[in-house]
């Protein structure tokens, strides 16, 4: 069986969520003969969906770290998004990208108020046999 899995890490200097988190920490079960996306919620995202795996990066055994740029509003929306580096594998870079776009975010605050803020967030994508 083969695993993706997507990691996704809030950069240091966002605030911590005052929102409760939700179930997106827990891994989601593995399915018989189809990849599975998992990945821990950073603090400050919501529910966020994870990038599908493109069937043809699985099929062609691509597999990398996407870094994206984000530019999050005061109310958490994705303003934009760009690619910082590369995994390497064009469809993996777009599958990550066209993902983060609909994203939303716990916003930052400064002095009790919400800001935008820019914050750079890895997705791996990685084919690996699946853990019992």
């Amino acid at each position: 069986m083969i695993l993706a899995t997507l990691l996704l890490q809030g950069v240091a200097t966002v605030a911590a969520a005052s929102q409760p988190q939700t179930s997106a920490t827990a891994a989601a079960p593995a399915v018989a003969s189809a990849p599975v996306a998992t990945r821990p919620a950073p603090r400050n995202a919501w529910n966020n969906p994870s990038p599908p795996y493109p069937t043809r990066s699985i099929e062609e055994g691509e597999a990398g770290t996407v870094r994206l740029k984000m530019h999050i509003s005061a109310e958490g929306t994705v303003q934009a998004v760009a690619l910082d580096s590369s995994s390497g594998f064009p469809r993996l870079d777009q599958a990550a990208m066209t993902a983060a776009k609909t994203w939303r975010f716990i916003p930052a605050k400064r002095g009790g108020k919400a800001i935008p803020y820019i914050s750079i967030i890895p997705i791996q994508f990685s084919l690996k046999p699946a853990k019992s």
